[in-house]
Protein backbone atom coordinates (compact mmCIF):
# COMPACT_ATOMS: atom_id res chain seq x y z
CA UNK A 1 0.00 0.00 0.00
CA UNK A 2 1.14 3.17 -0.91
CA UNK A 3 1.26 6.61 1.38
CA UNK A 4 -1.17 8.09 -0.73
CA UNK A 5 -3.70 4.87 -0.64
CA UNK A 6 -3.15 4.93 2.90
CA UNK A 7 -4.03 7.84 3.57
CA UNK A 8 -7.16 7.77 1.52
CA UNK A 9 -8.23 4.28 3.23
CA UNK A 10 -7.32 3.50 6.57
CA UNK A 11 -9.37 5.11 9.66
CA UNK A 12 -8.04 4.88 13.41
CA UNK A 13 -10.25 3.46 16.04
CA UNK A 14 -12.17 6.57 16.72
CA UNK A 15 -13.17 6.52 12.47
CA UNK A 16 -10.72 9.49 11.80
CA UNK A 17 -6.96 9.63 10.98
CA UNK A 18 -4.91 12.65 11.23
CA UNK A 19 -3.21 12.63 7.31
CA UNK A 20 -1.35 15.59 8.16
CA UNK A 21 0.08 14.37 11.06
CA UNK A 22 1.07 10.65 9.21
CA UNK A 23 2.87 12.84 6.52
CA UNK A 24 4.26 15.39 8.40
CA UNK A 25 6.07 12.11 10.10
CA UNK A 26 6.84 10.80 7.24
CA UNK A 27 8.50 13.56 5.30
CA UNK A 28 10.56 14.27 8.83
CA UNK A 29 11.94 10.17 8.22
CA UNK A 30 12.94 10.98 4.45
CA UNK A 31 14.54 14.75 5.38
CA UNK A 32 16.40 12.82 7.74
CA UNK A 33 17.71 10.25 5.26
CA UNK A 34 18.39 13.08 2.82
CA UNK A 35 20.56 14.94 5.39
CA UNK A 36 22.83 11.60 6.16
CA UNK A 37 21.04 11.17 9.75
CA UNK A 38 20.51 7.81 8.69
CA UNK A 39 19.50 6.26 12.30
CA UNK A 40 16.98 9.24 12.83
CA UNK A 41 15.38 8.32 9.30
CA UNK A 42 15.12 4.79 10.21
CA UNK A 43 14.22 4.93 13.60
CA UNK A 44 10.91 7.06 12.47
CA UNK A 45 10.20 4.17 9.82
CA UNK A 46 10.20 1.54 12.68
CA UNK A 47 8.12 4.25 14.39
CA UNK A 48 5.13 4.35 11.69
CA UNK A 49 5.66 0.63 10.43
CA UNK A 50 4.78 -0.15 13.79
CA UNK A 51 1.71 1.34 13.96
CA UNK A 52 0.62 0.45 10.00
CA UNK A 53 3.21 -2.08 9.22
CA UNK A 54 1.39 -1.99 5.41
CA UNK A 55 2.68 1.18 4.41
CA UNK A 56 4.68 0.50 1.55
CA UNK A 57 6.65 3.51 1.10
CA UNK A 58 8.06 3.38 4.38
CA UNK A 59 9.00 -0.03 4.29
CA UNK A 60 11.19 1.13 1.29
CA UNK A 61 12.46 3.48 2.88
CA UNK A 62 13.57 1.29 5.62
CA UNK A 63 15.17 -0.66 3.53
CA UNK A 64 16.92 2.58 2.09
CA UNK A 65 18.58 2.89 5.64
CA UNK A 66 19.60 -0.19 6.32
CA UNK A 67 21.81 -0.56 3.40
CA UNK A 68 23.09 2.99 4.03
CA UNK A 69 24.29 1.70 7.76
CA UNK A 70 25.46 -1.68 5.53
CA UNK A 71 22.86 -3.98 7.20
CA UNK A 72 22.25 -5.75 3.73
CA UNK A 73 20.57 -8.49 5.29
CA UNK A 74 17.76 -6.35 6.80
CA UNK A 75 17.49 -4.45 3.65
CA UNK A 76 16.68 -6.70 1.55
CA UNK A 77 14.19 -8.41 4.10
CA UNK A 78 12.39 -4.91 3.67
CA UNK A 79 12.70 -4.77 0.18
CA UNK A 80 11.53 -8.31 -0.20
CA UNK A 81 8.29 -7.54 2.22
CA UNK A 82 7.37 -4.89 -0.09
CA UNK A 83 7.43 -6.91 -3.36
CA UNK A 84 5.42 -9.16 -1.26
CA UNK A 85 2.98 -6.31 -0.93
CA UNK A 86 3.53 -5.09 -4.72
CA UNK A 87 5.38 -7.64 -7.40
CA UNK A 88 5.72 -4.95 -9.96
CA UNK A 89 7.43 -2.36 -7.29
CA UNK A 90 10.45 -1.34 -9.97
CA UNK A 91 12.38 0.55 -6.94
CA UNK A 92 12.35 -2.70 -4.96
CA UNK A 93 13.79 -4.87 -7.75
CA UNK A 94 16.23 -2.05 -8.70
CA UNK A 95 17.31 -1.94 -4.58
CA UNK A 96 17.53 -5.48 -4.95
CA UNK A 97 19.80 -5.86 -7.28
CA UNK A 98 22.08 -3.45 -6.34
CA UNK A 99 21.67 -5.10 -2.60
CA UNK A 100 22.71 -8.70 -3.76
CA UNK A 101 25.39 -6.98 -6.40
CA UNK A 102 27.27 -5.65 -3.25
CA UNK A 103 27.13 -8.76 -1.74
CA UNK A 104 28.67 -10.48 -4.74
CA UNK A 105 25.72 -12.70 -5.63
CA UNK A 106 25.69 -11.56 -9.12
CA UNK A 107 23.00 -13.79 -10.42
CA UNK A 108 20.31 -12.72 -7.89
CA UNK A 109 21.39 -9.52 -9.14
CA UNK A 110 20.89 -10.24 -12.88
CA UNK A 111 17.03 -11.80 -11.74
CA UNK A 112 16.24 -8.57 -10.39
CA UNK A 113 17.52 -6.47 -12.99
CA UNK A 114 15.83 -8.36 -15.77
CA UNK A 115 12.57 -7.70 -13.73
CA UNK A 116 12.88 -4.31 -13.77
CA UNK A 117 13.30 -4.13 -17.76
CA UNK A 118 10.48 -6.81 -18.32
CA UNK A 119 8.34 -3.80 -16.16
CA UNK A 120 10.28 -0.98 -18.01
CA UNK A 121 12.00 -2.51 -21.02
CA UNK A 122 14.02 0.86 -21.84
CA UNK A 123 14.98 1.64 -17.91
CA UNK A 124 18.64 2.39 -19.01
CA UNK A 125 20.22 1.79 -15.22
CA UNK A 126 19.38 -1.51 -14.88
CA UNK A 127 20.00 -2.18 -18.92
CA UNK A 128 23.34 -0.89 -17.73
CA UNK A 129 23.72 -2.68 -14.69
CA UNK A 130 23.31 -6.14 -16.39
CA UNK A 131 25.69 -5.61 -18.96
CA UNK A 132 28.50 -4.84 -16.33
CA UNK A 133 26.97 -7.91 -14.00
CA UNK A 134 27.37 -10.27 -16.67
CA UNK A 135 30.81 -8.32 -17.85
CA UNK A 136 32.21 -9.60 -14.39
CA UNK A 137 30.56 -12.96 -14.40
CA UNK A 138 32.86 -13.50 -17.63
CA UNK A 139 29.61 -13.79 -20.16
CA UNK A 140 31.20 -11.27 -22.58
CA UNK A 141 28.26 -12.10 -25.53
CA UNK A 142 25.36 -11.28 -22.87
CA UNK A 143 27.40 -8.43 -21.51
CA UNK A 144 27.63 -6.54 -25.40
CA UNK A 145 24.05 -7.38 -26.24
CA UNK A 146 22.80 -5.32 -23.01
CA UNK A 147 25.51 -2.30 -23.67
CA UNK A 148 24.46 -2.38 -27.01
CA UNK A 149 21.00 -2.19 -26.37
CA UNK A 150 21.68 0.59 -23.50
CA UNK A 151 23.01 2.77 -26.47
CA UNK A 152 20.50 1.43 -28.61
CA UNK A 153 17.92 3.55 -26.11
CA UNK A 154 20.08 6.46 -25.34
CA UNK A 155 19.61 9.55 -27.36
CA UNK A 156 21.68 10.23 -30.47
CA UNK A 157 24.93 11.60 -29.96
CA UNK A 158 23.90 12.18 -25.72
CA UNK A 159 27.11 13.73 -23.93
CA UNK A 160 26.69 11.55 -21.17
CA UNK A 161 30.12 9.97 -19.98
CA UNK A 162 28.76 6.40 -20.18
CA UNK A 163 27.29 6.40 -23.60
CA UNK A 164 30.57 8.18 -24.70
CA UNK A 165 32.85 5.40 -22.67
CA UNK A 166 30.26 1.91 -23.90
CA UNK A 167 30.10 3.31 -27.36
CA UNK A 168 34.32 3.88 -27.65
CA UNK A 169 34.73 0.49 -26.20
CA UNK A 170 32.20 -1.37 -28.15
CA UNK A 171 33.54 0.60 -31.35
CA UNK A 172 37.28 -0.73 -30.68
CA UNK A 173 36.11 -3.67 -29.56
CA UNK A 174 34.46 -4.43 -32.93
CA UNK A 175 37.16 -2.92 -34.83
CA UNK A 176 39.93 -5.23 -33.30
CA UNK A 177 37.91 -8.17 -33.85
CA UNK A 178 36.97 -7.43 -37.14
CA UNK A 179 40.62 -7.04 -38.09
CA UNK A 180 41.46 -10.29 -36.83
CA UNK A 181 38.61 -12.45 -38.15
CA UNK A 182 39.77 -11.21 -42.04
CA UNK A 183 43.25 -12.12 -40.64
CA UNK A 184 41.97 -15.72 -39.89
CA UNK A 185 39.95 -16.33 -43.29
CA UNK A 186 43.18 -15.29 -44.73
CA UNK A 187 45.12 -17.66 -43.20
CA UNK A 188 42.38 -20.19 -43.37
CA UNK A 189 42.24 -20.13 -46.94
CA UNK A 190 45.85 -20.41 -47.30
CA UNK A 191 45.67 -23.73 -45.02
CA UNK A 192 47.34 -22.45 -41.87
CA UNK A 193 45.03 -23.53 -39.69
CA UNK A 194 46.63 -22.95 -36.33
CA UNK A 195 47.11 -19.66 -37.25
CA UNK A 196 43.88 -18.83 -38.28
CA UNK A 197 42.44 -20.28 -34.99
CA UNK A 198 44.83 -18.14 -32.74
CA UNK A 199 43.17 -15.53 -35.15
CA UNK A 200 39.75 -16.20 -34.60
CA UNK A 201 40.25 -16.71 -30.90
CA UNK A 202 41.61 -13.81 -31.06
CA UNK A 203 38.86 -11.41 -32.28
CA UNK A 204 36.25 -13.77 -29.91
CA UNK A 205 38.40 -12.16 -27.37
CA UNK A 206 37.33 -8.62 -28.23
CA UNK A 207 33.97 -8.98 -29.60
CA UNK A 208 32.38 -12.51 -28.99
CA UNK A 209 29.02 -11.72 -30.89
CA UNK A 210 30.41 -12.45 -34.62
CA UNK A 211 28.47 -15.72 -36.16
CA UNK A 212 30.81 -16.24 -38.83
CA UNK A 213 33.93 -16.26 -36.61
CA UNK A 214 32.19 -19.14 -34.52
CA UNK A 215 31.41 -21.00 -37.68
CA UNK A 216 35.10 -21.23 -38.87
CA UNK A 217 36.35 -21.83 -35.89
CA UNK A 218 33.99 -24.46 -36.20
CA UNK A 219 35.20 -26.09 -39.51
CA UNK A 220 39.11 -25.84 -38.26
CA UNK A 221 38.20 -28.07 -35.15
CA UNK A 222 35.57 -30.62 -38.16
CA UNK A 223 38.34 -30.66 -39.89
CA UNK A 224 41.03 -31.64 -37.51
CA UNK A 225 38.26 -34.33 -36.64
CA UNK A 226 37.69 -32.95 -33.01
CA UNK A 227 33.64 -33.26 -33.77
CA UNK A 228 32.71 -32.24 -30.25
CA UNK A 229 34.61 -28.60 -30.84
CA UNK A 230 33.37 -28.16 -34.06
CA UNK A 231 29.95 -28.77 -32.27
CA UNK A 232 30.63 -26.49 -29.89
CA UNK A 233 31.16 -23.06 -32.03
CA UNK A 234 28.74 -23.88 -34.30
CA UNK A 235 25.82 -24.77 -31.20
CA UNK A 236 27.52 -20.52 -30.45
CA UNK A 237 26.99 -19.81 -34.41
CA UNK A 238 23.09 -21.24 -34.20
CA UNK A 239 22.10 -19.37 -31.30
CA UNK A 240 23.84 -16.33 -32.81
CA UNK A 241 22.50 -16.48 -36.22
CA UNK A 242 19.26 -19.09 -36.06
CA UNK A 243 18.40 -18.22 -39.63
CA UNK A 244 21.88 -19.48 -41.48
CA UNK A 245 20.69 -22.97 -42.55
CA UNK A 246 23.94 -24.36 -43.24
CA UNK A 247 25.10 -24.27 -39.24
CA UNK A 248 22.11 -27.14 -38.78
CA UNK A 249 23.46 -29.11 -41.88
CA UNK A 250 27.33 -28.89 -40.42
CA UNK A 251 26.27 -29.88 -37.06
CA UNK A 252 24.07 -32.72 -37.85
CA UNK A 253 27.00 -34.08 -39.97
CA UNK A 254 28.94 -34.02 -36.76
CA UNK A 255 26.38 -35.26 -34.55
CA UNK A 256 26.48 -38.19 -36.71
CA UNK A 257 29.82 -39.00 -36.39
CA UNK A 258 29.61 -38.95 -33.10
CA UNK A 259 26.65 -41.58 -33.35
CA UNK A 260 24.50 -39.03 -31.83
CA UNK A 261 21.66 -39.75 -34.14
CA UNK A 262 18.62 -38.09 -32.34
CA UNK A 263 20.45 -34.63 -31.89
CA UNK A 264 21.55 -35.51 -35.72
CA UNK A 265 17.99 -36.25 -36.75
CA UNK A 266 16.81 -32.46 -34.43
CA UNK A 267 19.34 -30.59 -36.73
CA UNK A 268 18.21 -32.12 -40.28
CA UNK A 269 14.53 -30.95 -39.34
CA UNK A 270 15.73 -27.25 -37.71
CA UNK A 271 17.82 -27.34 -41.51
CA UNK A 272 14.71 -28.39 -43.48
CA UNK A 273 13.07 -25.65 -41.69
CA UNK A 274 14.78 -23.26 -43.10
CA UNK A 275 14.97 -24.25 -47.14
CA UNK A 276 12.67 -25.08 -49.66
CA UNK A 277 11.65 -28.28 -51.25
CA UNK A 278 13.04 -26.72 -54.44
CA UNK A 279 16.52 -26.65 -52.94
CA UNK A 280 18.66 -29.61 -54.30
CA UNK A 281 19.65 -31.13 -50.96
CA UNK A 282 16.35 -31.29 -50.11
CA UNK A 283 15.04 -34.63 -50.92
CA UNK A 284 17.97 -36.42 -49.73
CA UNK A 285 18.67 -34.53 -46.32
CA UNK A 286 14.24 -35.20 -45.88
CA UNK A 287 14.86 -39.27 -46.41
CA UNK A 288 18.45 -38.94 -44.24
CA UNK A 289 15.96 -37.21 -41.79
CA UNK A 290 13.64 -39.76 -41.70
CA UNK A 291 15.93 -42.76 -41.59
CA UNK A 292 17.29 -41.34 -38.43
CA UNK A 293 13.57 -41.16 -36.95
CA UNK A 294 13.08 -44.70 -37.35
CA UNK A 295 16.33 -45.47 -35.44
CA UNK A 296 15.07 -42.59 -32.66
CA UNK A 297 11.93 -43.30 -32.78
CA UNK A 298 12.21 -47.19 -31.66
CA UNK A 299 14.85 -45.81 -28.56
CA UNK A 300 12.58 -43.62 -26.31
CA UNK A 301 15.32 -43.15 -24.02
CA UNK A 302 16.86 -41.06 -26.50
CA UNK A 303 14.35 -38.24 -26.46
CA UNK A 304 14.04 -38.71 -22.67
CA UNK A 305 17.44 -38.19 -21.83
CA UNK A 306 17.15 -34.48 -24.13
CA UNK A 307 14.42 -34.09 -21.35
CA UNK A 308 16.49 -34.70 -18.48
CA UNK A 309 19.39 -32.28 -19.86
CA UNK A 310 16.77 -29.67 -20.67
CA UNK A 311 15.36 -29.74 -16.85
CA UNK A 312 18.71 -30.06 -15.32
CA UNK A 313 19.74 -26.78 -17.26
CA UNK A 314 16.68 -25.38 -16.52
CA UNK A 315 16.82 -25.61 -12.68
CA UNK A 316 20.65 -24.71 -13.00
CA UNK A 317 19.53 -21.48 -14.79
CA UNK A 318 21.26 -21.60 -18.33
CA UNK A 319 18.37 -20.85 -19.59
CA UNK A 320 19.66 -20.47 -23.41
CA UNK A 321 20.87 -24.32 -23.63
CA UNK A 322 18.09 -25.27 -21.91
CA UNK A 323 15.93 -23.53 -24.37
CA UNK A 324 17.81 -25.14 -26.93
CA UNK A 325 16.87 -28.95 -25.33
CA UNK A 326 13.48 -27.95 -25.09
CA UNK A 327 13.51 -27.24 -28.47
CA UNK A 328 14.84 -30.49 -29.34
CA UNK A 329 12.39 -32.36 -27.01
CA UNK A 330 9.53 -31.10 -29.23
CA UNK A 331 11.35 -32.18 -32.50
CA UNK A 332 11.41 -35.18 -31.33
CA UNK A 333 8.27 -35.71 -29.26
CA UNK A 334 5.68 -32.77 -31.00
CA UNK A 335 3.20 -33.97 -29.91
CA UNK A 336 4.48 -33.18 -26.22
CA UNK A 337 4.10 -29.03 -27.45
CA UNK A 338 1.21 -27.76 -24.99
CA UNK A 339 3.08 -29.20 -22.07
CA UNK A 340 5.95 -26.83 -22.44
CA UNK A 341 4.26 -24.03 -24.34
CA UNK A 342 4.26 -21.66 -20.88
CA UNK A 343 7.71 -22.98 -19.98
CA UNK A 344 9.68 -22.26 -23.22
CA UNK A 345 7.68 -18.65 -23.26
CA UNK A 346 9.33 -18.04 -19.87
CA UNK A 347 12.37 -18.74 -20.81
CA UNK A 348 12.47 -16.86 -24.14
CA UNK A 349 11.04 -14.16 -21.68
CA UNK A 350 14.44 -13.94 -19.70
CA UNK A 351 16.25 -14.49 -22.25
CA UNK A 352 14.86 -11.55 -24.11
CA UNK A 353 12.90 -9.23 -21.88
CA UNK A 354 12.50 -6.49 -24.53
CA UNK A 355 11.04 -8.06 -26.95
CA UNK A 356 8.71 -10.16 -24.30
CA UNK A 357 7.64 -6.63 -23.03
CA UNK A 358 7.06 -5.65 -26.34
CA UNK A 359 4.90 -8.28 -27.31
CA UNK A 360 2.82 -7.97 -23.87
CA UNK A 361 2.20 -4.43 -24.76
CA UNK A 362 1.36 -5.25 -28.70
CA UNK A 363 -1.17 -7.67 -26.97
CA UNK A 364 -2.94 -5.18 -25.00
CA UNK A 365 -2.47 -2.72 -28.02
CA UNK A 366 -4.74 -5.02 -30.16
CA UNK A 367 -7.17 -5.91 -27.79
CA UNK A 368 -7.76 -1.84 -27.46
CA UNK A 369 -7.85 -1.39 -30.88
CA UNK A 370 -10.16 -4.58 -31.63
CA UNK A 371 -12.69 -2.87 -29.19
CA UNK A 372 -12.37 0.34 -30.66
CA UNK A 373 -10.77 2.15 -27.81
CA UNK A 374 -7.89 3.86 -30.18
CA UNK A 375 -6.51 6.06 -27.63
CA UNK A 376 -5.48 3.70 -25.80
CA UNK A 377 -4.36 1.46 -28.45
CA UNK A 378 -2.38 4.46 -30.09
CA UNK A 379 -0.21 5.22 -26.67
CA UNK A 380 0.40 1.61 -26.24
CA UNK A 381 1.18 0.99 -29.88
CA UNK A 382 3.15 4.40 -29.67
CA UNK A 383 4.97 2.47 -25.91
CA UNK A 384 5.89 -0.64 -28.45
CA UNK A 385 7.48 1.70 -30.77
CA UNK A 386 9.71 3.64 -28.73
CA UNK A 387 11.00 0.11 -26.93
CA UNK A 388 11.38 -0.77 -30.59
CA UNK A 389 12.19 1.40 -32.86
CA UNK A 390 14.19 -0.74 -35.31
CA UNK A 391 13.21 -3.53 -37.30
CA UNK A 392 10.54 -4.94 -39.59
CA UNK A 393 7.95 -5.50 -36.45
CA UNK A 394 8.89 -1.26 -35.85
CA UNK A 395 7.36 -1.10 -39.03
CA UNK A 396 4.12 -2.67 -38.23
CA UNK A 397 3.62 -0.80 -34.70
CA UNK A 398 4.16 2.42 -37.00
CA UNK A 399 1.59 1.90 -39.13
CA UNK A 400 -0.67 0.68 -36.23
CA UNK A 401 0.42 3.84 -34.51
CA UNK A 402 -0.54 6.40 -37.56
CA UNK A 403 -3.52 4.61 -38.45
CA UNK A 404 -4.71 4.76 -34.90
CA UNK A 405 -3.80 8.80 -34.83
CA UNK A 406 -5.85 8.95 -38.15
CA UNK A 407 -9.08 7.50 -36.93
CA UNK A 408 -8.33 9.54 -33.83
CA UNK A 409 -8.27 13.24 -35.48
CA UNK A 410 -11.14 11.61 -38.18
CA UNK A 411 -13.43 11.00 -34.65
CA UNK A 412 -12.45 14.53 -33.12
CA UNK A 413 -13.63 16.32 -36.16
CA UNK A 414 -16.60 14.13 -36.57
CA UNK A 415 -17.02 15.32 -32.72
CA UNK A 416 -16.63 18.90 -33.78
CA UNK A 417 -19.33 18.79 -36.65
CA UNK A 418 -21.72 17.20 -34.22
CA UNK A 419 -21.56 19.66 -31.72
CA UNK A 420 -21.80 23.04 -33.76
Amino acid sequence: MTLEEFLNTNLDDAGELDFEEVQKIFNSGVSAYRHGDIHESLFIFDSILAEHPDLLEALINKGNAHFKLLEIDKAIDCWQKAIEQDPTHIRCYINLGNAYYHEGDLKRAIDCWQKVISLSPDHLNSILNLGVAYENMGELAQAFNYYETYLKYCKKGASQLEYVRLHKKIAYSKKIAELNAKLGVKYQKQGLFNHAAKAYLKALEYYPNLPKVFLNMGSICYKAKKYDKAISYWLKAARLDSDHSNTYCNLAVAYEKLGKIEKAYCMYKRYLKLITPENDEYDDVNLRAEFLNEKVSSNPSLSDNILKNADKLYSNKKYDKALWEYENYLILRPEREPDFKKRIEEIKGYLNPIFSAVNTILEIANKCYDANDLEKAFYAYKRAFEICPEGEVSDKIQKRVNRCARMLCSDKSQKEKDAQ
